[in-house]
């Protein structure tokens, strides 16, 4: 599998160690800036074969112009759909899902975030009347993976290719 990973994405130490993680499997990669705009990748990258993309939901629509599989990784990342499969092994497994029009307000700090990954307000933070304030980011880049075993995670990518569903 041929990886492509967007420069400036992920938080530094986490993108220094998945590139450890892929050289140590000898995962091929390369690591691109992406124009939003165009849809072009720099430097040019033309892979053949299975491609695996970590990067913006940019990148992710570069992958699927561009045919690659398995790409991006963004369908079925509603909220409720992964409570209901993982249940307490998530990591916010006591989360509430309900409209934010029928959020009891805090008592303190709480994170709020759409059940989808649609980004609806993504990177931004609102106020509303009863103080309540909606903050949204891209979980891998800033939390750099949610200290996940990074090697695990690149070996269950690669064996997307080795044993497909």
């Amino acid at each position: 599998m041929f990886w492509v990973l967007q420069d400036r994405f992920f938080d530094p130490h986490a993108f220094a160690e998945l590139r450890r993680q892929l050289d140590a499997q000898a995962a091929p990669h390369a690591v691109v800036r992406v124009n939003a705009r165009t849809l072009e990748v720099d430097p040019p990258v033309g892979p053949e074969g299975a491609v695996f993309v970590c990067g913006s939901s940019t990148l992710g629509r570069v992958a699927k112009a561009r045919g690659w599989w398995p790409g991006y990784v963004d369908d079925n990342l509603d909220y409720r759909l992964l409570a209901h499969h993982y249940g307490g092994h998530l990591l916010n497994a006591d989360a509430a899902c309900v409209p934010l029009d029928e959020a009891s307000p805090p008592a303190g700090p709480v994170f709020v975030r759409p059940v989808g990954d649609g980004k609806q307000f993504a990177g931004r933070r609102r106020r509303y009347p009863d103080g309540l304030k909606v903050v949204e980011i891209n979980a891998i880049g800033s939390s750099a993976f949610y200290a996940a075993d990074i090697g695990r995670f690149v070996a269950a990518i690669e064996a997307m290719v080795r044993y497909p569903a």
